[in-house]
């Protein structure tokens, strides 16, 4: 088995392998500690500004740098999912300072070619030392915080590393962000401490896949459902679908139609991670064609029971917390300990007084011909409203184009009030060119209820 490297004692360690790659450039464990050293000559010149330091970086390596020089100074890493100027302002009277990529910050810490001024003595971080700071946001778009021991890193990377060992020559592409907490598990910590290369830059597109992974002999794609329900078939990816090892998707559940057509494009399974930045990785599955409901099954050193009421609750070494901890999905478990997710509690909300599932509001409408995808919110106005965001199909844009928006929307409305009270059907709808999903797969709250801005109605982008 392959030796793990925690992530507390790593530089110490310092195990000799390549960390990143770029096509045909590689980085080393000696290029990798000069980097760190380097970020920390800068940010010990800022040692008394305070314990937490935003971080955004593009490229994967300069932000694992960042990420241990300022663990090194005892400092804690606040990782926003953007680096816009709003999450700047934010974040501005709550760190010390910013680190990396903040174009609109002209005093954030950023550098080019260095060498470190001196050869530094490494720490070994306590498992208590919280390492990061993540953002995650609830129904009402606000960023939340949430904390994570360099403690919690370590075990779950581990657990992860026993469930799926792979060969170090696998090198680690990606269409999602490091900059939240699924990307940076899985695209940095967990290769970083297997031995593994990871990609410096982010595969935006279809196309940016196919063009990298043939600079491999070996690799494996860290993904969402947004992009791999999008992934080209006009693209040849037999020609390495040989060389993947495995797929990764997480964010929500994928389609069980994208998880075999992607099986059959690639010949390589894919796994899906049930999580949340607040829990960490949960539980894993992998839809097969001889199974029309493929059973998620919990990770190593997780536990999952039902409380006396019949809510979900997780055990685990990386959640955060010494008490189980309530989750808000609701499961159905088989004798085996598998279990099927059957919709999200928060997912039912009051409108008028009478409770409806927004879940099952999607799901009523999501196997329409009419529609290539869509997500139900909540507006709350003078009065609590439904709405939803809509992408069409191109039988869907013939359709508005033809019997124009307030006629689609009462055939939608028509379709619903066989399940739905009058009363709960959505109020508020838009029809988008594309769902506004970021780079972690995700649908942000605030670009969501940002569509319903009074402004938002322009150039046919939101109708």
């Amino acid at each position: 088995m392959v030796k793990l490297t925690p992530l507390s004692n790593w530089l110490n360690d310092a195990p000799e392998q390549i960390v990143a790659v770029h096509k045909e450039t590689r980085v080393t464990t000696a290029d990798f500690l000069n980097r760190v050293q380097v970020w920390t000559d800068v940010l010990e010149q800022h040692q008394d500004e305070g314990g937490k330091w935003a971080v955004y970086h593009q490229d994967a390596f300069e932000f694992l740098a960042i990420l241990f020089a300022l663990w090194q100074l005892k400092k804690t890493a606040c990782v926003p999912g953007d680096n816009r100027p709003g999450t700047v302002k934010r974040l501005s009277s709550y760190v010390a300072g910013f680190i990396g990529e903040f174009p609109s910050i002209d005093t954030a810490l950023d550098i080019d070619i260095a060498m470190p001024t001196r050869k530094r003595k490494w720490l070994t971080l306590a498992p208590d030392f919280i390492a990061l700071e993540i953002y995650t946001s609830g129904s009402t778009g606000q960023p939340k915080p949430i904390t994570k021991t360099i403690g919690q890193l370590d075990n779950e990377s581990h657990s992860l590393a026993l469930l799926w060992p792979t060969k170090p020559d696998c090198v680690v592409l990606t269409t999602v962000s490091h900059q939240h907490l699924y990307g940076m598990t899985f695209r940095l910590f967990l290769p970083f401490i297997l031995g593994q290369a990871f990609g410096r830059k982010l595969c935006n597109y279809s196309e940016d896949i196919y063009y990298h992974a043939n600079y491999y002999s070996s690799f494996l794609l860290v993904s969402s459902p947004s992009h791999l329900g999008r992934l080209s078939s006009q693209i040849n990816w037999a020609e390495i679908g040989a060389r993947c090892q495995y797929m990764l998707s997480s964010s929500a559940p994928l389609l069980r139609a994208d998880s075999l057509k992607i099986s059959a494009l690639w010949n390589t399974p894919v796994r899906e991670i049930y999580g949340s930045s607040e829990t960490g990785a949960i539980a894993w599955r992998s839809q097969t064609k001889d199974s029309a409901d493929a059973k998620w099954q919990a990770l190593p050193s997780t536990q999952l029971s039902l409380t006396d009421d019949g809510a979900l609750q997780l055990s685990s070494s990386f959640h955060g917390s010494n008490e189980p901890t309530i989750l808000p999905d609701r499961v159905l478990f088989d004798d085996d300990g598998t279990f099927s997710l059957l919709g999200r509690e928060d997912s039912v909300v009051k409108v008028e007084g009478k409770r409806v599932s927004l879940t099952n509001i999607e799901q009523l409408l999501v196997n329409s011909p009419l529609i290539d995808g869509l997500k139900a919110i909540v507006l709350e106005r003078k009065r609590i409203e439904v709405a939803l965001v809509i992408k069409l199909t191109a039988k869907g844009s013939n359709t508005l184009n033809k019997l124009g928006r307030k006629d689609l929307i009462r055939q939608f409305k028509s379709s619903l009030s066989n399940d739905l009270e009058a009363v709960v059907l959505p109020r508020r709808w838009r029809f988008v060119k594309d769902l506004p999903y970021n780079q972690q797969g995700k649908l942000p709250m605030t670009d969501l209820l940002a569509l319903f801005e009074k402004n938002a109605v322009n150039m046919g982008e939101a109708v």
